[in-house]
């Protein structure tokens, strides 16, 4: 019993002086590549990073990197600095670690392998969606976003990345809205119809009576442009379009909206008096990616302005988009 007793104490001392010893040897190695003793250097990093803590086992990859680029051995290197750099993907070596070739090899592996590691936490992601587990999936959109981010930032997006960047943010935007509570509803104006098969228009009022003691309101309206609205009147002439192209889906997006055809989003643009779109909002989503697709779109639309008494006014409009599969 006694001797079990022992086993069993050496054990939990040795568990708890492991990151510690690991850390002491992480030292050693890079004093030994400080004074350029790379070989012993590598013999010292070998095994360290098996088991050792994440920010140990890191370092040690960094390191063993280090040492392999300064042998020559540069395709050693690339592997091993690509473990390093799939340990932390968001972290980088900079001129202050060590040489500038060292940094720039460095970023030569990120570049390559960053895009892969996008796709690796999508695909865990989508897995945890089908499940329909978003709490499970937020984490990893949220890398995989931030990782985009990394690579658009060293040029190396291309096309494929841009539509997964659309579909991360859609289901960013999904989960996001499933931890929120839902707004209070809040009253529309009614829906008129308006010439096109997939937009219907209506008019929202932004100007009110003077109200309030003083006339709050008119001093108010006084302070900036008047938005009009309604319908036509003597006086006032509605917009005309111009250009209300609908929004071109990307094959990505497409796929993540499968089954919506017949859905819709609600809209409120402003029509400036030079007919150009100047703001932009969304009254009723129907799914981030695709709202945000919208949004781009409806403000290069463009207009004849609205004109009351003959002179341009800005006007507001509520816009019905039926999404349709294309």
């Amino acid at each position: 019993m006694n001797v079990m007793r022992t086993t069993s104490i050496v054990i939990f001392i040795v568990a708890l002086a492991h990151p510690a010893a690991a850390q002491d040897r992480l030292a050693a190695a890079r004093d030994l590549y400080a004074s350029a003793s790379y070989e012993e250097a590598l013999a010292a990093l070998t095994t360290l990073a098996a088991g050792a803590p994440h920010n140990v086992a890191l370092e040690a990859h960094r390191y063993r990197a280090f040492s392999l680029f300064a042998l020559g051995r540069t395709a050693e290197a690339e592997q091993v600095a690509e473990m390093a750099i799939r340990l932390n993907p968001l972290d980088r070596v900079s001129d202050t670690d060590t040489s500038p070739r060292i940094t720039s090899m460095f970023s030569a592996v990120r570049q390559r392998v960053l895009p892969s590691l996008v796709r690796d936490e999508y695909r865990i992601a989508r897995a945890a969606i089908d499940r329909k587990d978003m709490k499970a999936a937020e984490p990893h959109l949220t890398l995989a976003s931030r990782l985009i981010g990394e690579v658009k930032s060293m040029g190396a997006a291309d096309d494929t990345l841009s539509d997964l960047s659309l579909v991360i943010d859609g289901f960013l935007g999904l989960s996001r809205a499933a931890a929120d509570p839902p707004p209070q509803p809040v009253a529309q104006p009614p829906a008129q119809p308006a010439a096109g098969p997939a937009v219907a228009t209506a008019t929202a009022n932004t100007a009110g009576p003077n109200t309030g003691a003083g006339g709050t309101a008119a001093a108010a309206a006084a302070a900036k442009p008047q938005v009009h609205f309604g319908p036509a009147t003597s006086r006032l002439v509605l917009p005309v379009t111009i250009r209300q192209q609908s929004p071109e889906l990307t094959r990505s997006l497409q796929v993540l909206m499968n089954g919506m055809t017949g859905r819709s989003l609600t809209l409120s643009v402003v029509i400036n008096e030079r007919g150009d779109v100047e703001d932009v909002s969304i009254v009723q989503p129907l799914m981030a990616a695709y709202d945000a697709l919208v949004v781009r779109t409806a403000r290069l639309w463009k207009y004849q302005p609205a004109t009351l008494d003959g002179v341009p006014v800005k006007y507001r409009k509520v816009l019905t988009v039926n999404y349709q599969d294309q």
